[in-house]
């Protein structure tokens, strides 16, 4: 069995195999369904994880730890997942991401603070931010971790995937398809406008909110080769 587990909605999802539960877990095993929060431990520490998705396959892949370090030490308490959301009550966090902001200012950085997470253990703080480029964050990261006096973990999130959280109307006037139904976010080059005849119209009419190209160009292209797969 395999647990899907997710600590922000930032964070890429953690699948977790059914051994390694501690002592076994035959018994939270069993109980698990999603929708649930657990106590997770990755060599960054221990947090509060819901469990997005449970399924068979044996296969992994986890963006906070390798395979023998994610452990899922038991299902959370009502005291647990009261400690996490006084953790992260949202005066904290709206002021965690004030400071982080003021940091990035005064060492003229090209990035921007979109959130943050204080983990379950008390000994970590997630700063979570866009960027245009990679960059050298190691002096920000020396200046938070004197600000909060722990350690520091700098997450970069795409810009498509902070429109899909936040939400927007698109130039179609409904709902962006990111925030709706799309959960892939494959990359979609021009290619994709010129193989549907509108490449013409400009980058300003192909380009969405979120300043990229529009996710629907590769979503039409894949539905107009699957119908011309049908008609054939």
């Amino acid at each position: 069995m395999l647990y899907g587990l997710k600590i922000t909605d930032w964070d890429k999802i953690c699948f977790v195999p059914s051994h390694n539960l501690k002592d076994g877990g035959e018994k939270t095993a069993s109980t698990l369904k999603v929708g649930d929060k657990v106590l997770l431990k990755t060599s960054l520490g221990i947090d509060l994880a819901e469990v997005v998705s449970i399924n068979g396959e044996e296969s992994f892949s986890c963006e906070t730890g390798s395979k023998q370090e994610a452990v899922i030490l038991r299902k959370a308490t009502k005291e647990d997942i009261r400690k996490d959301e006084y953790l992260n009550q949202k005066k904290k966090i709206k002021q965690a991401i004030k400071e982080s902001a003021r940091y990035v200012k005064e060492l003229n950085l090209p990035m921007k603070i979109i959130d943050a997470h204080f983990s379950f253990d008390g000994g970590r703080v997630t700063i979570f931010f866009t960027a245009p480029e990679r960059i050298d964050f190691r002096e920000l990261v020396k200046a938070l971790s004197s600000h909060f006096h722990k350690s520091i973990r700098l997450y970069q999130v795409g810009v498509r995937q902070v429109f899909e959280l936040e939400g927007d109307i698109g130039p179609c006037g409904y709902p962006l398809c990111c925030r709706c139904f799309l959960r892939d976010f494959d990359k979609v080059s021009i290619k994709a406008a010129v193989e549907q005849n509108l490449a013409h119209r400009g980058m300003e009419r192909l380009t969405g909110v979120c300043g990229r190209l529009k996710c629907c160009l590769l979503f039409e292209q894949n539905k107009k080769g699957n119908q011309n797969k049908d008609e054939n």
